[in-house]
């Protein structure tokens, strides 16, 4: 014969759980569940913000480079008008870049980078930059 449980027994143990754990498994479900649902959609903005300043980043330094070998900058002089870029294109930020400038302030500052050159390198460079042969 099979003996059967009581009812007491089974009464007692069932759906028995404290308040506390009850509130606190709760909160953590929901946190959990939340950063599941959070993390993902918050990585994707900042994966594409980063990409979009590697690639700003990446266009400077392209142009530094080819004016480096059109023009025999040295390394002093690549350094001094990549600060100079910077502070007049911005940094790459999405929110404060490209800056809109009037073609004054262009020209203000093509001579400000003109004027790290020697005489005949910052004629040529001027001009160039001028006939919108590195399209900047």
């Amino acid at each position: 014969m099979k003996r059967r449980r009581s009812q007491r027994s089974a009464r007692s143990t069932k759906g028995f759980e404290s308040p506390r754990g009850a509130l606190g498994s709760g909160w953590r479900d929901r946190a959990i569940t939340a950063a599941w649902v959070l993390v993902p959609l918050l990585s994707v903005p900042a994966v594409l913000l980063g990409m979009l300043w590697i690639q700003w980043r990446s266009s400077i330094d392209q142009r530094l480079a080819e004016w480096k070998t059109a023009y025999r900058f040295s390394d002093d002089i690549v350094r001094q008008i990549r600060r100079i870029e910077l502070d007049f294109h911005g940094s790459g930020n999405i929110f404060t870049t490209p800056i809109a400038r009037t073609p004054p302030e262009s020209l203000v500052h093509h001579q400000q980078m003109a004027q790290l050159l020697d005489k005949p390198m910052r004629e040529k460079f001027i001009n160039d930059l001028n006939s919108g042969r590195w399209n900047h």
